[in-house]
């Protein structure tokens, strides 16, 4: 019975002591916030500036106002002005890519959008065991490029990399691409070009050559698979890590943490192809179309 009290003077002690700050209540960050709340007991206040970066002042100054015992924030908008006005108050983001700007500062810690790339290309090599080359094409060598090459190679895996200008350009370095086992998109803006992924699904019906895309439309649109972030690791481990804070464990303690991979795979796509996908990685995927 005592515990059962200090349990409900503790819940109410922490009412309206924690806010939650939401960039938007679509996509990823709906899932986010309803995986963070399905393992979260407390009491909190919920935000929302629906995609509108000129509504992000006013809700942090209602958040220094209120003096709240611990924010969480979603997407790289509100992490960067939290690093502004929340010097002090601990902060937990969620689902952020740019993370940069919470570097060094003791009070700020969370879970990026972001698996490592040692695990993407991990998880790509449990999809294609027998992968040898990748194709990469992109407008501007980013260190995305730098950084999956380097890994790729590492793992005995060739890469072939093309710069394009356009969809154009696209189209004619595809025809040069030789002994290519994987078409792997680069999410630049080259890439995120209509015109450039209907190059990309003829070359890859013409040549049966699977395309690695950048999210979960582009797999119900012709690529084969697409690897995305586990947003259910991301909400869970950030309720580990607020609970963690309210129990007196210094954001500082808590690393930065990275979602584990998950992925969605078109089995439709894999039979034109004359691939033979493992029951196992079928098992595993987050989402199959069939």
């Amino acid at each position: 019975m005592r515990k059962g009290i200090l349990l409900i003077l503790l819940s109410a002690a922490l009412s309206a002591q924690i806010a939650f700050v939401q960039w938007d209540d679509k996509g990823i960050y709906r899932e986010i916030q309803e995986a963070f709340e399905s393992n979260f007991s407390f009491e909190m206040d919920n935000f929302n500036v629906y995609g509108d970066k000129s509504k992000i002042s006013g809700v942090m100054e209602r958040l220094k106002t209120r003096e709240y015992k611990i924010v969480v924030v979603t997407g790289d908008e509100l992490l960067k002005a939290a690093v502004v006005y929340l010097t002090d108050t601990p902060v937990v983001f969620l689902g952020c890519s740019e993370t940069k700007p919470a570097e060094g500062k003791k009070n700020i810690t969370g879970i990026t959008l972001d698996p490592t790339p040692e695990e993407v290309v991990k998880t790509v090599q449990q999809i294609l065991p027998n992968v040898k080359k990748v194709g990469l094409i992109f407008k501007t060598p980013v260190k995305y490029v730098k950084v999956y090459s380097s890994i790729l190679e590492k793992k005995g895996i060739k890469v072939e990399k093309v710069m394009a200008q356009n969809p154009g350009g696209v189209n004619t370095a595809l025809r040069f691409m030789t002994d290519v086992d994987l078409f792997w998109m680069v999410p630049d803006e080259l890439n995120r070009e209509n015109a450039t992924f209907k190059f990309l699904l003829i070359g890859s019906r013409k040549k049966m050559i699977p395309i690695m895309g950048l999210d979960e439309n582009y797999v119900k649109a012709g690529a084969l698979f697409a690897i995305t972030p586990d947003l259910n690791f991301i909400g869970r481990k950030g309720a580990e890590y607020v609970k963690n804070i309210v129990n007196g464990i210094p954001p500082e303690s808590l690393p930065v943490l990275h979602p584990m991979p998950s992925y969605v795979i078109n089995l439709k796509v894999a039979k034109k192809l004359n691939l033979n996908i493992s029951p196992l990685v079928i098992k595993k995927a987050r989402s199959v179309i069939k």
